[in-house]
């Protein structure tokens, strides 16, 4: 008799053990599941904020299910606030068009700074976008 465990990770990289039980022939198997983190481009700017976001393509296990983007404004070192998130996202999982790009100027006085990241259909997710 075998068992197959699986092991989640947002770590890049796959990776298997497997330890006997002794006995009679039991043995269990683990594998490591990963996602590479995106990286990110934008296209288009208007009012000087970019009008779409573009994630690399997937790299991982699994089919690729969702993306969380988020926009936070650096205040300092030290304090990030989100200003804008769409979370689980299931229909803009490569690319993303933000709220603001057909509206008015997006007020903020700090720097924005994107980010994304992947979750494949087991429901790893990879690390956050640099």
């Amino acid at each position: 008799m075998s068992i197959k465990v699986i092991g989640l990770t947002n770590e890049f990289g796959l990776g298997s053990s497997s330890s006997g039980g002794g006995g009679m022939g039991d043995s269990v198997t683990m594998q490591t599941m990963s996602i590479e983190k995106p990286t990110l481009t934008t296209e288009e700017a208007m009012f000087g904020y970019s009008r779409k976001f573009v994630g690399s393509a997937f790299d991982g296990d699994g089919d690729h299910v969702s993306t969380d983007w988020r926009v936070f404004e650096k205040m300092n070192d030290n304090l990030k606030v989100v200003v804008y998130s769409s979370l689980e996202n299931t229909s803009d999982i490569t690319a993303h068009t933000p709220p603001w790009s057909s509206s008015a100027q997006f007020a903020t006085s700090g720097l924005l700074k994107v980010q994304a990241r992947y979750r494949n259909e087991y429901g790893v997710v990879s690390r956050w976008s640099p």
